[in-house]
């Protein structure tokens, strides 16, 4: 049993779970995972992310949002816990969509409310319920028929929650009993008749959770929370770890998952080689998606799975990635307002076909796409809409298994701004921060690069990514330290709500000044300490005459300085030539203004000049830094 993050979903038409087990002269392959995403909907993902599948929107036809999602052992129906502001219900439809069956409701007491959700064979589900708003609501396991719904305690479940059903034998369950009971918490065996016992390993007692059945039976997986105390023997933290033991609890121990403030929803792989898990650090759980860690039971190291971190919100179940027939894979999005392009990988000798249709689960035929080697473009969509695209990949008269790409014709930001760039970054950084859009936005910046631009010749040169904020803090990308002199060009996609990328738009140059400590000064000039100012620190004097100058290469330049009622003024030389006066004084004091900018200028290397006028014994003349344009 799982508690899942709250999440919505629902379903039309929709590509099948199922999938053939690869057989035993076949190389092993990787399963495919069942998750919830951060926006709720179900996804089919393979564990390298080349393959995605749509399998549930964000909403059920009833309206209701869902949580703690189970798939049926035969991989047709999803059973969930609505959510919202009405009392929880228990919810059941086909994977392939239909109508929804309401199996069990809270009471208008608020009594037999339900917390946690599992199958326990093909027409039946155990179901936690307690009664909301008790002040310590005693949970008991009440069995749910589905055709005709039905309901029923189980005997012998007791103060207990988060069952799991032995897969060959519905009658043997094992259940959490909770911490706060005299008698202690830990795993139980639910027995037909009598006081359930713990199970007798140390490792199956006290503070442990969401265990769940292999496939055979034979063995449990879950999970236990470990606390980290001080010295003083004070509760600093708590940590997770994935446990495994045989079916009784026996010979328990701990995988190497790397220990995680929140480990979530164990699930087996089809063969029980593995259990999988969801781990989510400070800044993933602010952000509600996760780290997927396969983990072999025979003790080998976890292995982090590549799935696209918009798509592992809640792990849902493991299922076998056997496909039969050639495959589409790889397949990629690119967008914008009236145009979305596609691409993949298939085999040499498979012809891929490719229909679009209206909505993100558009039924029947869909409208032919034209195809050019690995990739198609659609030229008739409206913007903002929503399509789905299925590519299906065909040898020699035998289909793969039909990939479904959802897809927002939306246009990337066009503007991407640099906060506190320049006179106004006193650290050194620029601030990557998105502003605007066109007509039609973006929902987020999927991904955020910069490069720079070479002073002589202009060319751009390699892109870097700009690393995303880990926190959940308001800006989406971290910080980054810029050079001194130097152009930037920034280029940004956008992502739509189903993590499809746009098509990249650049913006600038932004240029990062000069420090007013590459001046040459003459004797009088003073380097102060200033909090505010470009790195840290002004130029200033307050002497007539007084000169500082810098060599640059570029076809523009400008003075960056301190304005105010007791600021001065400066004659600028370029290459020896008077051409302009920078002029300092002003009403009110501001720092990290433009003093002076000049003409364009012929491409190459000069030099500025600035001799100071109108400055004395109550006025000066302050510089914080010099921009040069390439």
């Amino acid at each position: 049993m799982r508690r899942l993050l709250a999440g919505a979903l629902a379903a039309t038409t929709l590509l099948p779970l199922c999938a053939p087990v690869a057989a035993a002269d076949e190389a092993p392959t990787l399963e495919d995972l069942v998750v919830t995403s951060v926006g709720g909907e179900v996804w089919q993902v393979s564990a390298d992310g080349s393959r995605r599948t749509l399998l549930a929107s964000a909403v059920d036809p009833t309206g209701a949002t869902r949580r703690a999602v189970e798939l049926s052992p035969d991989r047709t129906r999803l059973a969930y816990l609505t959510a919202g502001d009405a009392l929880a219900e228990v919810h059941v439809q086909g994977v392939r969509g239909g109508p929804v069956s309401i199996v069990a409701r809270t009471d208008a007491d608020g009594r037999g409310a339900p917390s946690d959700l599992t199958w326990s064979g093909p027409s039946s589900l155990l179901a936690a319920t307690e009664d909301v708003g008790a002040d310590s609501a005693p949970d008991a396991i009440t069995v749910l028929g589905l055709a005709p719904p039905s309901a029923a305690p189980l005997v012998g479940s007791g103060p207990t929650g988060q069952p799991t059903v032995d897969p060959r034998d519905p009658a043997h369950v094992v259940a959490v009993r909770p911490t706060w009971l005299d008698s202690g918490g830990g795993l139980v065996p639910l027995p037909a008749s009598g006081s359930p016992a713990l199970l007798s390993d140390p490792l199956a007692t006290g503070a442990v959770r969401q265990p769940a059945f292999s496939p055979d039976g034979s063995r449990l997986a879950w999970l236990r929370s470990v606390e980290q105390r001080d010295a003083a023997g004070k509760v600093t933290s708590s940590l997770s770890e994935l446990v495994v033991g045989g079916a009784d609890g026996a010979g328990a121990h701990v995988l190497p998952v790397p220990p995680a403030p929140d480990l979530e929803a164990p699930v087996w792989a089809p063969d029980g080689s593995a259990v999988l898990v969801e781990s989510r650090d400070s800044g993933q759980q602010v952000q509600r998606t996760g780290t997927v860690w396969r983990a072999p039971v025979d003790g080998a190291a976890a292995v982090a799975l590549a799935l696209p971190a918009r798509l592992t919100g809640s792990l849902v179940a493991a299922v076998p990635s056997a496909p039969t027939g050639p495959q589409v894979t790889g397949a990629g999005v690119s967008t914008s307002s009236g145009r979305i392009s596609l691409s993949w990988n298939a085999p040499a000798d498979a012809t891929v076909t490719v229909a679009r249709t209206d909505g993100p689960f558009g039924t029947g035929a869909g409208t032919p796409v034209a195809v050019s080697g690995s990739s198609a473009t659609d030229a008739s969509v409206q913007p903002g809409g929503t399509y789905t695209y299925v590519l299906t990949a065909t040898v020699s008269g035998v289909a793969g298994t039909p990939v479904l790409l959802p897809v927002q014709a939306v246009d990337a930001p066009v503007d991407v701004s640099l906060r506190d760039l320049g006179a106004q970054a006193p650290d050194g950084q620029f601030r990557p921060q998105y502003v605007s859009c066109t007509v039609l936005c973006a929902s987020d910046v999927g991904t955020l690069d910069y490069a720079v631009l070479d002073p002589r010749t202009r060319r751009r040169g390699p892109w870097t990514a700009v690393a995303g904020t880990p926190d959940g803090r308001w800006s989406t990308f971290e910080p980054v330290v810029v050079t001194p002199g130097h152009a930037y060009v920034v280029r940004a996609r956008g992502a739509d709500e189903f993590g499809n990328l746009t098509l990249p738009r650049t913006s600038g140059p932004y240029l990062a000044p000069l420090d007013d400590r590459a001046l040459r000064v003459s004797r009088g000039w003073s380097r102060l300490r200033a909090s505010h100012a470009w790195r840290g620190t002004l130029t200033t004097t307050s002497s007539v005459g007084r000169a500082a100058s810098v060599a640059f290469t570029g076809t523009r330049v400008s003075v960056l300085g301190s304005r105010g009622p007791r600021s001065g003024a400066a004659v600028v030389l370029v290459d020896g030539k008077q051409v302009g006066r920078a002029v300092a004084h002003a009403a009110y004091s501001s720092t990290g203004e433009e003093l002076w900018t000049s003409r364009t200028l012929r491409r190459g290397r000069h030099v500025l000049t600035l001799r100071t006028t109108a400055v004395g014994r109550y006025a000066a003349f302050a510089v914080d830094g010099i921009t040069v344009t390439p």
